[in-house]
């Protein structure tokens, strides 16, 4: 979606112009990249633990802490190490024009869709059902559940988890649909 618009503007500029884009994006992506992913991901983890201290402590009345939830939404992201070294593969077996930068591998069905002519909200819906997030779902249900101890059922962790991820997948592609 995004990245075809940004290839249809660059194709547009005038050769010079587009030189220098390039040579921008050339120069920023490393730095961009290694920030992203020092800051990006314990960032996310924050923010995912602080919702799911909500969730499971205040409404859910089970005693866990923050340094807990922390830890397993930290170590429920590991799949994330798999799949970012099979998008890298990808990215080198495939040729660039075949490449699909927001969705390069085939684990949801946003794969078999077409970006530019798929509903946008459906799109990006069929992008939330994808392999790695359920995996990362389930670790994250099974941490909680072990936190919990008897307190807290599976069900309920499981719960604690797909409602916020449902939530923010249904305003994700409702803002795609609205704006894309």
């Amino acid at each position: 979606m995004m990245g075809a618009r940004m290839q249809q503007r660059m194709a547009e500029m005038p050769p010079e112009q587009r030189e220098q884009g390039e040579k921008m994006q050339r120069m920023i992506a490393p730095i961009t990249g290694y920030v992203g992913a020092i800051i990006g991901a314990p960032l996310f983890w924050l923010i995912a633990a602080a919702l799911l201290i909500l969730i499971v402590k205040v409404i859910m009345s089970v005693p866990v802490t923050f340094k807990q939830v922390y830890s397993i939404v930290a170590y429920a992201a590991l799949p994330v190490i798999i799949q970012t070294v099979l998008k890298i593969v990808v990215m080198q077996i495939k040729r660039p024009d075949d490449y699909n930068i927001m969705n390069p591998l085939v684990f949801n069905p946003a794969a078999f869709m077409d970006p530019a002519t798929s509903s946008k909200f459906v799109y990006v819906l069929a992008l939330g059902f994808d392999v790695f997030t359920f995996w990362t779902l389930l670790l994250t249900a099974v941490g909680l559940k072990a936190a919990g101890g008897k307190r807290l059922s599976f069900a309920g962790a499981l719960t604690a988890v797909l409602i916020p991820w449902a939530t923010l997948l249904l305003i994700g592609a409702g803002i795609a649909g609205a704006f894309g």
